[in-house]
């Protein structure tokens, strides 16, 4: 009798195919599942940035008003969110150095926690009384102050972001915008 007419090597050769059909189906439900946890970890993450600045304010030989507002956009809290912002008057056409250790001491908030939805307001605390000359360079459009900064923060499942945001205030000093450049976030 021939191997192929018993049909205990029929079920061998059964078996064997359905176990290399589970293997592919193991190795592809394997990959579905790193792929869904990725895109939780993206849609469920902590999600911290800069919508839009603080009160402007600035008066002739007083310290200026100006700051940005952050906010976890996210599904999870951010934690230990550290900032760093700096303030910086610039000739019109010339960008700004985006340089942390020059000029004004910057302002830092360190260790804090975000929760979703949650705003923050960093608002400069240091000394930068503006003279009449800044301001009315500034209104005339030969002087541009530029407010920038940047954060770290970690997500609840342990991933550290970082993020830089910039923005500039305008001709009639109480209207910002963004920079072209340095806002970031990953």
């Amino acid at each position: 009798m021939r191997w192929y007419t018993k049909p205990d090597w029929w079920m061998v050769i059964l078996t064997g195919g359905l176990a290399i059909f589970a293997a592919w189906s193991a190795y592809i439900f394997e990959g579905q599942l790193r792929e869904m946890h990725t895109a939780m970890l993206v849609d469920q993450r902590a999600w911290v940035g800069m919508i839009h600045h603080a009160d402007i304010e600035f008066r002739e030989g007083a310290k200026g008003k100006f700051g940005v507002i952050l906010r976890n956009n996210g599904q999870t809290p951010a934690l230990g969110l550290d900032t760093l912002m700096f303030v910086e008057l610039v000739p019109q056409g010339s960008p700004p150095q985006f340089t942390y250790g020059s000029g004004k001491p910057p302002t830092s908030r360190g260790a804090s926690v975000v929760q979703p939805g949650m705003e923050v307001v960093l608002q400069d605390p240091t000394d930068f009384p503006m003279t009449t000359e800044q301001i009315q360079a500034m209104k005339d459009g030969t002087k541009v102050m530029y407010i920038y900064g940047k954060l770290t923060y970690r997500d609840i499942f342990k991933a550290v972001h970082h993020g830089t945001f910039c923005i500039y205030v305008e001709a009639d000093l109480t209207t910002t915008k963004s920079c072209d450049r340095y806002n970031e976030y990953d």
